[in-house]
């Protein structure tokens, strides 16, 4: 999870919640590199109130 935010809505209300996610934070730690890499490619974003209920799916690219 990189990024976080409680949304309280009534029944039927809208909002839009915007996120900006730095490239680096889609970085893990490369054991054999000995440091902090991010890949290059797709990559897909996952909304949902839990990992059983994800509501949207968004694929991106890092180039």
């Amino acid at each position: 999870m990189k990024a976080f935010e409680k949304v309280s809505l009534k029944p039927s209300e809208r909002c839009t919640v915007t996120f900006h996610v730095p490239v680096d934070d889609l970085g893990f730690y490369d054991g054999e590199a000995g440091e902090w890499v991010t890949k290059s490619g797709a990559f897909e974003l996952l909304v949902g109130s839990s990992s059983r209920d994800i509501c949207l799916t968004e694929r991106f690219e890092v180039h």
